[in-house]
């Protein structure tokens, strides 16, 4: 079963470390981080609209974030975090939050440029994924793989050679990390 990011999306906007059963912020109040760093910024804004659009959230809600979300956060590369960014701030309040997340991770799917790092991990598991139809061409592979780190697509390389039975097990634990790296 490949993965669902939509699902995904479900997850980060319904987990407990939105915060919002307890401390909540007075609405106006900013959400923001100093950091230069685009997980910390992602993070800022990811609660920034939450706020916008569910009414409030916790006051440690980035810190949570941060915390809650470490390891998504380091296989998501820093395109696709700088990407969502200003999806999420220019975007209108979906009725479910969700929404919000997935469409901007979906658009950053159709407009990042694939890293040289994505494009060498296809190009060496090209005979494992188009064997198993998960990419019609090398294109769409790298275009997927763009939103992954490094550390991410390095990891994925385990998979190489798997056969079609193994390989969504093989993906859901060495790139989406739900297992050991």
């Amino acid at each position: 079963m490949r993965w669902n990011w939509l699902s995904w999306a479900a997850w980060l906007a319904s987990s407990s470390w939105l915060g919002c059963s307890e401390g909540h912020e007075r609405p106006g109040a900013i959400l923001a981080t100093a950091s230069n760093n685009a997980a910390d910024r992602w993070c800022s804004s990811m609660c920034s609209n939450y706020r916008r659009c569910q009414g409030s959230v916790s006051a440690t809600c980035v810190a949570d974030c941060q915390r809650g979300n470490a390891g998504w956060l380091a296989r998501t590369s820093e395109a696709s975090l700088e990407f969502q960014i200003p999806c999420m701030n220019q975007s209108s309040c979906p009725a479910d939050y969700a929404n919000l997340l997935s469409g901007c991770y979906d658009d950053g799917l159709s407009a990042l440029e694939p890293s040289e790092e994505a494009g060498a991990l296809c190009d060496e598991l090209a005979p494992t994924f188009f064997v198993c139809h998960w990419f019609p061409s090398r294109e769409s592979c790298a275009r997927f793989h763009a939103s992954f780190s490094a550390p991410a697509l390095a990891s994925e390389r385990a998979c190489a050679g798997s056969q079609c039975t193994e390989l969504d097990a093989c993906i859901e634990k060495y790139l989406y990390g739900y297992g050991e790296w």
